[in-house]
């Protein structure tokens, strides 16, 4: 198992989409081998949505959420987080699985832009 330790990768706040989609590219050469990768918060302060969005939830496109948690481990998560993960879990699985829903959302997005 690779140990990906998030606090030397992006620091102790880990917030923006950025944030995340370097996160998702430290993942993603470990995940296309096969191997697991073990997420380490220790010393991490504060996570945002934005940042599991991009990072984690993204993943759901991929694969299913049962695979995901076979093959993605946290350990030392703020105390906030696992309320917020899962959140971004079902919002992400909404969203891949269910194209209506999904285009709902690009429409409202592209709607908010335009303003």
């Amino acid at each position: 198992m690779k140990t990906l330790k998030i606090f030397d990768l992006i620091g102790e706040d880990c917030v923006s989409g950025d944030d995340g989609r370097l996160l998702y590219s430290q993942m993603e050469p470990v995940l296309a081998t096969g191997e697991q990768v073990e997420l380490d918060f220790f010393g991490v302060d504060t996570v945002a949505s934005p940042f599991f969005n991009a990072g984690i939830g993204r993943w759901l496109e991929k694969m299913d959420l049962k695979e995901l948690e076979k093959k993605v481990h946290f350990s030392h998560l703020p105390s906030s987080a696992p309320c917020l993960l899962k959140r971004v879990f079902e919002n992400a699985e909404s969203f891949y699985s269910d194209p209506n829903y999904s285009r709902a959302v690009e429409d409202v997005m592209a709607k908010l832009i335009s303003e």
